[in-house]
C-alpha cells in the first residue's frame, strides 16, 4: 500500500527476487506488510507511525543471535547516515543513547542545499530498544525516552546517565537528508501516495501534479506554496556534497547530482560533479 492506503505494485520485491540487489542480498531482510492499519486513511499519522512499528517488531523478531550491545538504526528512505558515522558507533564503546545524526539538507537533489542541518534521532542499542521502547521504532523517533516507564530502570542497569547526543553538528554533517529527490515522475507519484495527515497535502491539487510544474520547481528550487529559493545552488566541491557511492555512479544518479533543468544565465550553476570527482572518491 501507499502511505495514502492505495494498493501499489511491489517493485522492490520484484527487483530483489530478480537479482538486482544480489550484491547485498544476504544483508536484506524483507518485511512484507499485507494490510493497511485501521483508521490510517482518515488519519495519515496512524499509517505513518504504524509502518515503523510493524517494520521494527516484525523485522527484529526474525533476527537471530541479537546482542544487547548491537546497534539499532531506523531511518526514512530520504535519510542517509554517513558510513563513517555508523562505523564509529560500531567500533567504539562508551557512547550514551539514544543518538541522532546531523544531516545535510537538500531539496529535489543535492544541488539545492538548504540552511542548517536536520537532527534526526535514529538509533540506540538493542537493549534500550526492547527495555525502554518495547521494541517499537516509532517510540525511538519521538524523542520521548525519558517518559517511558522503564527508562530509569534501564539507565540504572547501564551504570551511567543516559544523555541523548548527535553524530556531527550543524556545521559538520554526518549524513544527508535529500527531500523529494526524484525525477519529476517520482515526485508526482509521491504527491499521490502521501499520507492523509501532513497538510497541506499538495497531491490533492491537480496543478501541483503537472510534470511541467514539477520540473519548474526542480529548476528554481521553489516550493509548492509558491515560496521561491533564496539561496544559490550548492557547489559540488564542498565537503559532504553527496554520498560517495552516488558520485562514483554519477551517470546513474545524475538527475540528483546536477540540476537537469537549470538554464544558462539563471544564476551560478554547479560545476559538473562528474568532472571533478577523481578515483580516490574525493571532490578536488
Amino acid at each position: 500500500f501507499t502511505a495514502f492506503g492505495e494498493p501499489k505494485p511491489l517493485k522492490f520485491v520484484e527487483m530483489f527476487l530478480n537479482g538486482t540487489y544480489g550484491y547485498v542480498g544476504q544483508k536484506i531482510l524483507y518485511v512484507f506488510l499485507d494490510h493497511f492499519p485501521s483508521g490510517g486513511r482518515q488519519d495519515g499519522w496512524i499509517a505513518d507511525d504504524y509502518l515503523r512499528t510493524y517494520l521494527t517488531q516484525n523485522g527484529m523478531s526474525r533476527i537471530v543471535d541479537l546482542r544487547d550491545d548491537d546497534i539499532f538504526l531506523i531511518n526514512d528512505a530520504d535519510e542517509i547516515p554517513a558510513h563513517d558515522g555508523v562505523l564509529f558507533l560500531k567500533l567504539f564503546d562508551g557512547w550514551t543513547e539514544p543518538f541522532a545524526f546531523h544531516l545535510r539538507k537538500s531539496l529535489y537533489g543535492f544541488f539545492w542545499k538548504q540552511p542548517g542541518s536536520l537532527e534526526v534521532v535514529s538509533g540506540c542499542t538493542v537493549a534500550m530498544l526492547f527495555m525502554v521502547y518495547n521494541g517499537d521504532g516509532i517510540k525511538l523517533r519521538r524523542r520521548e525516552y525519558y517518559l517511558m516507564p522503564n527508562f530509569r530502570q534501564y539507565e540504572n542497569s547501564t551504570g551511567h546517565i543516559l544523555v541523548p547526543w548527535a553524530v556531527g553538528s550543524p556545521l559538520h554533517f554526518a549524513g544527508w537528508h535529500c527531500s523529494w529527490c526524484f525525477k519529476p515522475e517520482g515526485i508526482r507519484y509521491k504527491l499521490l501516495s502521501a499520507q492523509n495527515g501532513d497538510f497541506p497535502r499538495w497531491g490533492n491539487y491537480q496543478e501541483k501534479r503537472e510534470l511541467s510544474y514539477i520540473r519548474e520547481l526542480i529548476e528554481t528550487g521553489g516550493w509548492f506554496d509558491g515560496t521561491e529559493q533564496d539561496y544559490p545552488p550548492a557547489d559540488p566541491k564542498e565537503h559532504m556534497y553527496a554520498p560517495k557511492y552516488l558520485l562514483r555512479n554519477f551517470d546513474k544518479y545524475r538527475y540528483i547530482l546536477e540540476n537537469p533543468y537549470r538554464k544558462e544565465g539563471r544564476g551560478p550553476g554547479p560545476v559538473k560533479a562528474a568532472e571533478i570527482y577523481n578515483q580516490t572518491g574525493r571532490i578536488t
